[in-house]
């Protein structure tokens, strides 16, 4: 039988597991953008995150082969501890990751599938979408979602998705257009106008060889403040929307995909002149994202479809609870709770 210690050490074989695992996927993705055309300090900043994370890759192996060291020496009974234990349990977390995002977001994904049959159709060339507490309630799982369905879908290609992230203090036109302009490799003009001229200009050299432009703005909580996103959506995102014809005749098929993040809500008198909904859209105007908390039934339809576990009927019927009671529904605890379980149910 195994000890404590040895169920410790296994244990935190399988985090380790699971880590290298999410730093290798970060480690591809990073190497998908250094594989395209990069304005030095980009490159340079690219190059940069790649040798930290094979640092951290190199780091968590050289800890979970100590674990397996600890493992051996700690069994007493001479129990064989199959060195395929890490192995085994990837091949289950990263499963469970790619399945995630089926799990939320219902609403938010038919409000995506309207507005892209609009672009099948031609009767509308931008989306701006609007995901408010978006850590507690799975942005990314939905932003995941999007991405994926975008290079599913028949609507088109972007070269690369554009992400400009601002975690803390109030956002400022500055300091989007500096983050944005440098992504783009282009000089910033001395006036905020001429600015952002310059990086329309170039999003229209972009629609060469692709047709789709997509950008990602995460923002912190803005504590009341909506200058920066009134600024966004009127003085950024307006200017795209005004400039519409002159990036049909560059490609016709030219679309632009926007999603603003939030951590907290913006005040509705705020929104209820710069929002629509994809049956009454206007351009230039936020479609925003509904805030849905999981069900207990989704838990336990998503671990009978997705977890590859051999699940007893109890398990099934107690685990969901368990899982929905704990985290009342909201999506960021939810899932936490439900990566527990699951790790749980493997060991």
């Amino acid at each position: 039988m195994e000890t404590a210690e040895q169920k410790r050490l296994k244990r935190q074989q399988e985090l380790l597991a699971r880590e290298i695992s999410r730093l290798e996927k970060e480690l591809a993705a990073v190497e998908d953008e250094l594989d395209m055309p990069l304005e030095a300090v980009r490159r340079s900043q690219y190059q940069d995150q790649k040798a930290r994370l094979l640092i951290e890759i190199e780091k968590a192996e050289e800890e979970q082969e100590n674990c397996e060291q600890c493992i051996d020496r700690q069994s007493s009974l001479k129990v064989d501890i199959p060195r395929s234990t890490p192995v085994q349990f990837r091949q289950l977390t990263t499963p469970w990751d790619e399945h995630l995002h089926k799990i939320d977001h219902t609403k938010s994904k038919k409000m995506t599938s309207a507005m892209f049959k609009q672009f099948e159709k031609r009767s509308s060339r931008s989306s701006l979408f609007l995901f408010q507490k978006y850590e507690t309630f799975l942005g990314k799982r939905y932003i995941e979602h999007l991405k994926k369905t975008i290079d599913s879908s028949d609507i088109g290609h972007f070269s690369r998705p554009y992400q400009v992230g601002i975690s803390t203090g109030q956002p400022t036109p500055i300091e989007f257009l500096n983050n944005l302009g440098e992504q783009l490799g282009i000089e910033i003009a001395p006036l905020q106008e001429m600015t952002v001229e310059l990086i329309l200009e170039q999003i229209k050299g972009l629609l060469k060889g692709c047709n789709i432009f997509f950008i990602e703005v995460n923002l912190p909580d803005l504590e009341g403040n909506c200058e920066f996103v009134g600024w966004f959506v009127e003085e950024f995102w307006g200017r795209v929307i005004d400039r519409m014809p002159e990036f049909l005749a560059e490609n016709k098929l030219a679309l632009f995909i926007g999603v603003m993040t939030l951590e907290t809500d913006l005040e509705k008198d705020f929104l209820k002149d710069r929002s629509c909904t994809p049956a009454k859209f206007s351009d230039g105007k936020f479609v925003v994202l509904q805030q849905e908390k999981w069900k207990e039934d989704d838990i336990r339809v998503w671990m009978q479809k997705f977890s590859r576990l051999p699940l007893s009927a109890d398990q099934i019927e107690k685990v969901p609870k368990s899982i929905w009671r704990s985290a009342e529904g909201l999506p960021f605890a939810t899932e936490i709770k439900l990566l527990q379980e699951l790790e749980r149910l493997v060991g």
